[in-house]
């Protein structure tokens, strides 16, 4: 797997289910995929298996013995009986308890493949804007129930059509994908980050206030500023970025309330001289004294 594509599934593992960890079971019908998908956590593949042929083994011989005791037959016909009720489970249950293990596998990893897909940008490996817009919606809703800040950074590539006028769009794709490796190694674990379309790149900051979203803006300023591009053609290119930071205040401010405040302190940053930070205006809540 290519560097970038590794950067985006590592993105992707910290903000999706992990299907095999916390998948809810009672969503899979199969009470054999569910058992099987439990015990490969818990003990492996090998030790899986051997649990399986066991259980196989007992669940034989213990239906061979109440037969065996109902038609009552001789002692040495019951030896026979149980030797091959334990035989048979041996030899079929572990190939087929491997095979059925590597197909579940198989399945998942497709599954987790495809998932990774719908949910990032092809081209730089963040998140797409539309998986941002799922989690940041949940994000948001969960952050105003308890109270909690969280923070938006929106963040715009500096004289990106220049860029792709001087250079060429390979140039400018290459300079999409230096800033998103910019932004992830400058954010936190717990960050979000995704292209918001074109030369856009957004980030969700939960349990964040201002002053720490702030020193997080500009660590991710700097780190991009710090980015140097060399074209095809032997140019250098060094990108910058203006980013915009906004916070869930008090009042009905919504999610997309949050991202245009955002985008409003992003627009001040470029008028301002551009490669800056700007903060939206935090607005105070109402008193009683005051009304």
């Amino acid at each position: 797997m290519a560097p970038l594509e590794t950067a985006g599934q590592e993105w992707a593992d910290t903000w999706a289910l992990d299907a095999w960890a916390e998948s809810d079971p009672s969503a899979d019908r199969s009470v054999y995929k569910r058992f099987l998908r439990a015990m490969v956590l818990r003990f492996g593949r090998w030790k899986t298996c051997a649990v399986v042929t066991l259980i196989g083994i007992l669940a034989s011989l213990g239906m061979a013995l109440v037969i065996n005791l109902l038609i009552h037959r001789s002692s040495h016909e019951l030896w026979v009986s149980l030797l091959m009720s334990a035989g048979i489970p041996s030899l079929i249950a572990p190939p087929v308890t491997w095979l059925v293990i590597s197909l579940l596998q198989d399945a998942e990893r497709a599954r987790r493949a495809a998932e990774w897909l719908s949910v990032t940008d092809p081209l730089t490996g963040a998140f797409n804007r539309r998986h941002f817009f799922v989690v940041g919606e949940r994000r948001f809703a969960h952050a105003r129930l308890a109270q909690e800040p969280v923070c938006v950074l929106l963040l715009d590539v500096d004289n990106f059509k220049s860029i792709n006028d001087a250079h060429g769009h390979a140039a400018g794709d290459r300079v999409l994908i230096e800033v998103a490796r910019a932004c992830k190694a400058s954010l936190r674990d717990v960050d979000l980050l995704a292209r918001y379309g074109g030369e856009e790149f957004v980030a969700l900051l939960p349990a964040t206030d201002l002053p720490l979203a702030l020193q997080v803006a500009e660590r991710v300023r700097a780190s991009v500023a710090e980015t140097r591009i060399v074209t095809d053609g032997g140019a250098a290119v060094q990108p910058t970025v203006s980013v915009g930071v906004s916070i869930r205040a008090a009042g009905p401010l919504s999610f997309d309330g949050l991202l245009a405040q955002a985008d409003s302190a992003m627009y001040e940053a470029k008028r301002g001289g551009k490669n800056r930070v700007g903060a939206a205006a935090v607005p105070q809540p109402v008193t009683a004294a005051a009304a």
